[in-house]
């Protein structure tokens, strides 16, 4: 893909061989960061940033054609989502926790569905 990349020299060189590449290193080349293949829902996400991407050009007459639909995306995968139970958070309640602030910040986060993504 990267050598594809030095290859455009301009908008209107962007063709279907070139969005299906793209697709093609997601599926098969593309890694996180600890190095793993990316998850089926990773590769549908960035599919259609990439796709948002074009669509823009399109818009604007950059590109004569619509090539996204020419090029089929990647299926959605299906989530699991785990949760606490309302038992389990009403014993988080009257649990013992050093810093009543991070126990406080915790259940509000699981009562109004803030979640923890990850920042660094």
């Amino acid at each position: 893909m990267e050598s594809q990349v030095s290859f455009l020299n301009s908008i209107k060189d962007i063709d279907v061989d070139f969005v299906k590449g793209f697709k093609r290193y997601l599926n098969t080349k593309a890694k996180t960061k600890s190095g793993t293949p990316l998850a089926q829902n990773s590769k549908y996400t960035y599919f259609n940033k990439f796709k948002a991407a074009l669509r823009e050009p399109y818009t604007e007459n950059f590109l004569e054609e619509n090539l996204l639909r020419l090029v089929k995306g990647f299926e959605q995968g299906e989530s699991t989502r785990e949760y606490l139970t309302y038992n389990e958070l009403q014993a988080l309640t009257h649990a013992e926790c050093e810093y009543p602030i991070l126990k406080n910040a915790f259940l509000f986060s699981c009562l109004s569905g803030l979640r923890w993504s990850g920042f660094r």
